[in-house]
Order: structure tokens, then sequence, then C-alpha cells
């Protein structure tokens, strides 16, 4: 099993080693207590055998994508570092199609062996039509299944009925579709979030790798941003194609789930942008974690912070 960072931003790179060193450094503070599990196992795995991928990139936005320029010096600062590259990307418009097909086109340039993470079956049609020298990676936002941390410990508990139960399981990994889909494109390897109902799942059997992240998961995404929306007037908020500063570089909003009979009440979530995020329960990460590979999993993508 390899492990892989993803490397939100350049300071991340020009600090590899301090980041593999003491990886809650670069966590926001207020998300310490929920990255401190999966930073101390990250910790001792790259002590023993330092990660050797990145994850450049963002698979929910397309607002975020980076210029090249930014993106090529991102690039070529991990390249020297002897790290493989895995470029993560959102769903994309038409003009955002535009803006991948310029950065596909420098990386299939450089003769390098790069992932390409889509999530968006535009960007799949497109890389495997102009640029069949990039491998081919489904992201995780193309993963169908109940996310939201109010309610999946309820469906997953163990007195829910079986067919509540067999409706939480991580959508379409062992579909036939999916195998035929994925292997018609030359897909090898396929990402998704840790869930409650995937803790004790067994990947040996599937036909592709599967690659988890760790330790936050997304709940919910989509085009409208709430806090790009803030400095427009009225009727015009809310609405996509707005214009973006990028806000969500710099803030982000915690939200409790409360006043409710249930006993997920208080369950906090949090977002960023136009993204709701998660973090699985201490005890269950840990679980997962520690047998990680031995139920298959082939890759583990640590996250220093909310993945934007």
């Amino acid at each position: 099993m390899e492990w892989a960072v993803h490397v939100r931003n350049p300071v991340l790179a020009d600090r590899w080693d301090d980041l593999l060193a003491d990886p809650l450094r670069f966590c926001e503070p207020h998300l310490k207590e929920f990255h401190s599990p999966a930073a101390g196992f990250f910790r001792q795995a790259a002590r023993q055998s330092p990660p050797r991928r990145a994850c450049v990139g963002n698979e929910f936005c397309e607002s975020l994508l980076p210029s090249l320029d930014s993106f090529s010096v991102l690039c070529e600062k991990l390249w020297n570092k002897q790290l493989e590259i895995s470029f993560l990307t959102p769903p994309a418009t038409d003009e955002g199609l535009d803006a991948l097909r310029v950065l596909f086109a420098w990386l299939a340039r450089q003769g390098r062996a790069v992932e390409v993470v889509f999530n968006d079956w535009g960007v799949l049609q497109l890389v495997h039509a102009e640029f069949p020298g990039l491998c081919l990676v489904r992201g995780r936002l193309l993963n169908k299944t109940m996310r939201d941390p109010r309610v999946v410990p309820l469906y997953n508990a163990p007195n829910a009925p079986a067919g509540i139960r067999a409706s939480m399981q991580p959508a379409g990994l062992d579909t036939p579709f999916l195998r035929s889909l994925i292997s018609r494109y030359g897909v090898a390897t396929v990402e998704m979030d840790l869930l409650p109902n995937s803790a004790d799942m067994d990947f040996h059997e599937l036909p592709f790798q599967v690659a988890c992240y760790v330790p936050c998961g997304f709940v919910t995404s989509g085009r409208h941003c709430m806090i790009s929306s803030l400095h427009i007037e009225g009727s015009q908020r809310f609405r996509p194609g707005v214009p973006c500063r990028q806000e969500c570089r710099e803030y982000s909003t915690t939200h409790t789930f409360s006043a409710s009979a249930l006993s997920t009440d208080g369950t906090r979530f949090f977002q960023r942008g136009n993204t709701f995020f998660y973090y699985l329960e201490e005890k269950a990460l840990q679980g997962f974690l520690q047998g990680a590979a031995e139920r298959g999993v082939a890759r583990l993508i640590y996250e220093p912070g909310l993945p934007m």
C-alpha cells in the first residue's frame, strides 16, 4: 500500500520535509482535533516509507483551476523532489474543459507518467481522446452514495433494516457496468472517501485498485458558492458563475446539527467554498487505517487540511 499527499498549495511543496515530520503543523487550528489521528498514523508510515506521490489541483470547483504558469512551477518543484503527480480535476463546464485542455497538453509534453483524476465524464472523454499518454483515475465525486453525517450512522446501524444497510454500500464499485466502462477507458484506479459503511469492505476482488482519502470526505458539492456571493447585491447572489475571488482559500464555516431528537444531534460538518466536508469518527478511522492494507486498499491519500 502506498501513501500520497494532497499538496493543495505551493507552501506544502516548499516544506515537504516539514510536512512529513509534523503534518499537523499545516492543518487549520480549529480542525487539528479531527486531523490528529490520521496525522499521527501518516507520520509513522512516512518514517518507514516516505510517500512518493503528490496530488495537486482541486476536485470541487473549476474556479480554482490553476494558471499554466503556477501549475508548471508547482509540478516542477514536486518532480525535483522525485515525486509522482496525480492531477485532481473538478466537474467542468465547456469553459472549464478548455482551461483543462491547456494544462493537459502541457503535462503530455513533459513525457512523464502523470495521473489525471477525473470527476466529470467529459474530462474522461477529453483525456482519452486527446491525451492518451496520461493515466486516468476515477475520482471520488463519481462515487454516488449517502454521505450526510447526520443520517449515515443511523442508516448503517446494526439494528437498521437490511434494505437500508444495503443501500449504504459505496455505489457502483462492484457493478458490471462500472467494470465494463473503466476497462474500456483503461482506468486502473478508483478513488473514494472513507465512509462508515466501507470500514469493513474487502477490495481484493475488485478488478481495479482502490484509493481512499483520509481523514475527511465530502458531504455534497455544487456550482453555487455561498462565500463568493457575499459581496454581491441582493437577487444576484448565489447563482452559478458569480465573480470568484477565491475567498474559500481563506475562510471556512462550521455547521452543527442541533435541536434534534436523533442520536446524531451535535454532529459537526464544515463548509469551504461550494463544498461541505465531514470527518469520520475517530474509532472507525483508526480501525480502517490499521487494517487498510489487509483489506486491499492500494493507496491512502492524506489531506493536511480541508482539500480546497
